[in-house]
């Protein structure tokens, strides 16, 4: 079904570039392509895309380096970022999730699956956008979860959706253990993997953007819980 958003492709490849741009197009989706870091910057910040499918392997510039730039300075390009990564780079996805992605797709991947992907992380950052006025305020911590914003210790902070969402899951659950399955859940709408990591990595970067190392406590062998 058509849709009016947009989604940026950055991936130097042709095969994955017309593979993606098919299966997106087939979705529903606008597509943009770009083959370097530098184009798609451009076009990111020309065209304001709803969703950035982002190849790590970029030449020259990387693609971790094309993250950073998006999500540093005053946050002018804050849609949510996908990964494309391939098998043998679990270092480079870590990495990335702390840095601000939002999830990642390994090559080789099935189109079916990277589009629902992408309208699962679209679906999420909709959620957040659109949530009732209400407040979530526990101690220092403030969440404003109409217009996805948090505060700590009246300090504004800069969180992607998936961040915000772990936030706030922590939050309703203030003093309670929740398992990374569990965490993982309720952010992404599916059960997680046990091998799965990317919920610490993305702990870890709130931690650190909050200041706070020890406002989310690692229970060990259980998850995290909020102070």
């Amino acid at each position: 079904m058509p849709t009016d958003q947009t989604i940026l492709v950055i991936d130097d490849e042709k095969i994955v570039q017309d593979l993606v741009s098919d299966a997106l197009t087939r979705g529903g989706f606008n597509v943009l392509v770009a083959s370097d870091a530098q184009s798609g910057l451009e076009l990111a910040l020309s065209r304001q895309p709803q969703l950035i499918l982002l190849d790590i392997r970029l030449p020259r510039t990387n693609g971790l380096d094309v993250l950073r730039q998006m999500r540093s300075g005053s946050g002018a390009l804050s849609p949510p970022v996908i990964l494309l990564t391939g098998e043998s780079s679990e270092a480079d996805r870590i990495v990335g999730l702390e840095m601000g992605a939002d999830d990642y797709v390994t090559k080789p991947f099935s189109p079916r699956e990277l589009v629902a992907r992408v309208r699962s992380v679209l679906r999420r950052f909709s959620r957040a956008e659109n949530t009732s006025t209400a407040m979530l305020q526990r101690g220092k911590l403030s969440l404003d979860l109409a217009r996805h914003q948090i505060t700590y210790d009246d300090r504004a902070i800069a969180f992607t959706a998936t961040e915000f969402r772990i936030v706030e899951t922590l939050a309703r659950h203030a003093g309670n253990t929740l398992g990374r399955l569990a965490i993982h859940e309720a952010v992404h709408g599916s059960p997680g993997h046990a091998e799965d990591r990317s919920i610490d990595a993305h702990i870890k970067t709130i931690r650190r953007k909050l200041g706070e190392a020890d406002l989310i406590e690692t229970i060990r062998g259980f998850g995290y819980k909020l102070r």
